[in-house]
């Protein structure tokens, strides 16, 4: 990268390298070395919304954390719709409510960061855990309960693969809000109120997913046992024993809760279950039912279309691409099912 920086006459080519070296060098912590690159990124586009938010990274590691604000909100004044951005706007408010009382311009800023984050978790796929997430932090920050409350039981009810695990952009820094800090924000929550089960079960649940996958697993199995009827503990542990590739474990997992009709997520679980195991009418059956309970569910319509795939069904495993990719182009599972029937058609 340093040799390209220095011989292409390319600006866009110039302006993504220095922003790539940045992030080497922010991976390194070394942030004066990141900074030059990021700053040097934004003399030439001084529009780059990755250059800005990773700017504002550095900055906060080097607890800058007014200026940090600032290039965050730079990046999304220039377009900026990387969930890394509205999760590290969450972090800094943390910041806030730290050194200060959340009042007056701060709380108008955190509350500015969190009518982003509602906004935009309905639309962003990518993240949309995460966000969830960040909306009930931010409830709690703001000191209200019962919508913090209401924000937990979505981030429970939104799919396992709604998540960064889609994001394929290397152009943004992606290690300032990661699950390891995402459940620290939510051991702060299940410690505020502790009587509230269901911050246990996504607190066990956010463990899994950071670094400590063998406690968090635990964590949810003891949760099962003193309260076996908790569906979101049953869905999460499924999810979890599918993650460990025990899919036979998984199904039994699912199988108590499979008459409740009011969650999309039991089926979507079941329904990629099946598709493992080759079951395509079981699968059909399960993606149609978690259709049924939430229209447009994106992991119920690439289920769809693999099934259709797999049955030979090409014009109506398209279709229900078309309709997965129509409002999340780069959804993995999709883009998957589209690949292969592009394969197909590119052969002799």
């Amino acid at each position: 990268l340093n040799d390209l920086v220095q011989s292409t006459q390319d600006s866009k080519l110039k302006f993504q390298s220095h922003n790539l070296l940045g992030i080497i060098h922010l991976r390194n912590f070394s942030l004066a070395d990141a900074l030059k690159q990021f700053e040097a990124s934004l003399s030439i586009n001084s529009k780059y919304s990755a250059a800005h938010y990773n700017k504002g990274v550095a900055l906060y590691l080097e607890n800058k954390f007014d200026l940090a604000h600032e290039s965050f909100t730079q990046s999304l004044i220039h377009g900026g719709l990387d969930g890394n951005i509205l999760l590290a706007m969450t972090e800094w408010s943390s910041r806030q409510a730290l050194d200060l009382k959340l009042d007056g311009t701060k709380r108008r800023q955190v509350g500015d960061i969190l009518n982003l984050l509602v906004r935009q978790s309905t639309s962003m796929f990518k993240y949309r855990q995460e966000m969830k997430v960040a909306i009930a932090y931010i409830y709690l920050l703001l000191n209200e309960r019962s919508l913090m409350e209401k924000s937990i039981k979505e981030a429970l009810a939104t799919d396992p693969s709604l998540t960064s695990d889609q994001v394929v952009d290397v152009s943004y820094y992606r290690g300032l809000v990661t699950w390891d800090r995402l459940s620290e924000w939510v051991k702060k929550m299940k410690d505020s109120n502790p009587s509230n089960e269901d911050l246990k079960t996504l607190y066990g649940y956010s463990l899994f997913k950071g670094s400590e996958k063998l406690k968090g697993k635990d964590m949810i199995e003891g949760l099962l046992k003193s309260n076996y009827s908790n569906t979101s503990n049953q869905i999460l542990h499924a999810y979890i024993l599918m993650s460990l590739k025990r899919d036979e474990d998984a199904k039994a997992a699912l199988a108590p809760i499979m008459h409740l009709r009011d969650n999309s997520l039991s089926f979507v679980l079941m329904g990629r279950i099946c598709l493992i195991k080759k079951d395509l009418p079981c699968a059909d059956l399960n993606f149609n039912e978690a259709l049924r309970i939430e229209k447009g569910s994106l992991a119920a319509l690439a289920g769809l279309a693999e099934v259709y795939f797999q049955q030979g069904d090409y014009k109506k495993a398209q279709e229900m691409v078309k309709s997965a990719l129509a409002s999340s182009p780069t959804y993995k599972p999709g883009l998957n099912v589209k690949y292969k029937i592009e394969s197909l058609k590119k052969q002799p």
